[in-house]
């Protein structure tokens, strides 16, 4: 019975999880598109495929052409530098290891870690909220 519910193709619209827009990429298992699940965005809940609200992917859809070179980055950890001040963005790993030494490291790469106020990094390392946080001195 999943097996033959599995195969039932759905159009797009309101009813589709995939939402009414997708972006195919070069690996086929991949997209980016929309959903009517939006707790669903910006969490690791799906086989790879990257999720946005409707406004954002209907937007995205309208702007980008067949072609464009997407890359997908992959890192748990990255940090920025921007009007004097240092940011770092921090995600869950998947295998539940702690993300301050790696912050640590991104930090060093980028010349970074004499500009950041250490306490707030590990702050940053403990929520892992994937968005910017301020780290700056």
């Amino acid at each position: 019975m999943l097996l033959k519910e599995l195969r039932i193709r759905r159009h797009a619209g309101p009813d589709n999880p995939m939402g009414s827009h997708a972006l195919r990429l070069s690996n086929p298992t991949v997209l980016i598109h929309g959903t009517n699940r939006p707790w669903g965005i910006g969490t690791r809940n799906s086989h790879g495929c990257i999720r946005l609200y409707q406004k954002d992917i209907s937007r995205l859809f309208g702007m980008v052409k067949r072609g464009t070179r997407v890359t997908i980055v992959n890192q748990h950890v990255k940090a920025a530098a921007r009007g004097g001040r240092v940011y770092l963005e921090v995600h869950d790993c998947e295998d539940g290891r702690d993300p301050y030494p790696n912050a640590l490291k991104v930090l060093q790469a980028k010349n970074l870690t004499s500009r950041v106020d250490l306490e707030k990094v590990r702050e940053a390392c403990r929520m892992r909220t994937g968005l910017l946080v301020d780290v700056s001195k």
